[in-house]
């Protein structure tokens, strides 16, 4: 199971903001739930003192070469946005499928969108 809670503090007081969690049921086949270190990271893209932190991660079971779920959350404290998508497969000789996602950062900045849409490209080459 992968977790992430984001904490805001003042005055050395610490209140949790938001908990975040992906399971992925036991399987018999390719289990997969992790980070994908090169997407975390932490911004003020909006210049407004409050930090923009930044993950992406895969998660799937499978026992063929198909894409597994692929995810990016960017939260800004109780926001959060979101691309959904898939992971890229590699067949060899040049063909590959995947990589696509829904983007769900309507009510975000557009500065938002943009830094997540390099995080994704980023991670679908990791």
């Amino acid at each position: 199971m992968l977790y992430v809670t984001t904490f805001s503090e003042l005055k050395g007081v610490y209140t949790k903001v938001q908990a975040n969690k992906e399971a992925v049921r036991p399987c018999d086949l390719d289990l997969t739930l992790r980070f994908i270190p090169e997407s975390i990271t932490l911004t003020n893209l909006d210049g407004d003192d409050q930090g923009e932190l930044s993950f992406g991660y895969v998660a799937g079971c499978r026992g063929d070469m198909s894409s597994d779920t692929m995810k990016l959350l960017m939260l800004e404290q109780k926001a959060k946005y979101a691309l959904r998508g898939e992971s890229v497969v590699d067949y060899g000789d040049g063909m590959k499928e995947g990589g696509t996602y829904k983007a769900d950062f309507k009510k975000a900045p557009p500065a938002f969108f943009e830094h997540a849409k390099k995080l994704w490209a980023l991670m679908i080459r990791s």
